[in-house]
């Protein structure tokens, strides 16, 4: 797989041309300091260092946001990736945390390069959906039928191998979110180790443009078709594209509404 991540350092002062006051991840808190973009190639035995970017904040560019140079941190990150890929570094998917997330820019760049992707979603950000229909990736999550591990209805049992060599039981399930089509060019999986509670520190919610295991076998090789912009945003129901949620009438009809975002929250890699 590919990798990708910020890496943020401190640095005190504006002179630097990248520095800006934002979230450092090595601090843990929101500082004055540069963030660089970086990607890994992994098989899980071999960590390779592909590229790396810093991210040059607004206020330096011309026209700030609006200027054609300016790159977000997930613009960056996906167009790394498919550097990656154009270098030789073929992979599975693409994997980032749930910042990236949040990007139309992100899921686009990666269909066009037909680079398949798994990234966590924050478990109660919003996105459009009929009133009667699951608004949040937890909402989804628990319109999912359990009853006991002997009648598991819509969940299905996977062994998890960690390094120090223990196992551990988890559960998984392709979850409905608002119009989502399971099987369409967007998947939201969920994966917990009780289908029951949905602990928090235990349970994720992945979206992926992987096609599902049993799925008809409609294109060969990691790489999936390349679906049309105009519908790649509303397929990923991550609640940000503009064409969803900034319109007065959606796809999900005059009934729709919207849950609002909760603050982040830290999901461990998958």
């Amino acid at each position: 797989m590919i990798v990708i991540d910020g890496s943020g350092d401190r640095k005190d002062g504006t002179a630097t041309t990248h520095v800006v006051r934002q979230w450092l991840g090595r601090l843990g808190k929101t500082d004055n300091g540069v963030v660089t973009v970086t990607t890994v190639w992994t098989d899980g035995r071999v960590y390779y260092p592909l590229h790396a970017q810093p991210y040059t904040p607004a206020h330096h560019f011309a026209h700030g946001r609006a200027d054609p140079e300016f790159r977000t941190k997930p613009q960056i990150a996906s167009a790394l990736a498919a550097r990656g890929k154009e270098a030789g570094f073929a992979c599975r998917a693409v994997v980032a945390d749930c910042a990236y997330s949040v990007s139309d820019d992100w899921y686009l760049t990666l269909r066009e390069a037909q680079l398949p992707y798994v990234v966590p979603l924050k478990p109660h950000r919003g996105t459009w959906a009929r009133a009667d229909q699951p608004h949040a990736p937890i909402d989804a999550a628990q319109a999912l039928t359990w009853t006991d591990p002997d009648h598991p209805g819509d969940w299905t049992p996977v062994e998890r191998h960690f390094r120090d060599g223990h196992t551990e039981t988890w559960w998984t399930a392709d979850a409905r979110l608002g119009g989502w089509q399971p099987l369409g060019p967007c998947r939201l999986v969920v994966a917990t180790t009780d289908p029951a509670t949905l602990p928090e520190k235990a349970t994720w919610y992945l979206a992926t443009n992987l096609p599902h295991p049993n799925a008809p076998h409609t294109a060969t090789g990691p790489h999936p078709p390349t679906s049309p912009r105009s519908s790649a945003c509303t397929g990923c129901g991550h609640g940000s594209s503009r064409t969803t949620n900034g319109s007065r009438t959606n796809s999900a009809g005059p009934t729709s509404r919207s849950v609002p975002t909760t603050p982040y929250v830290t999901t461990r890699p998958w």
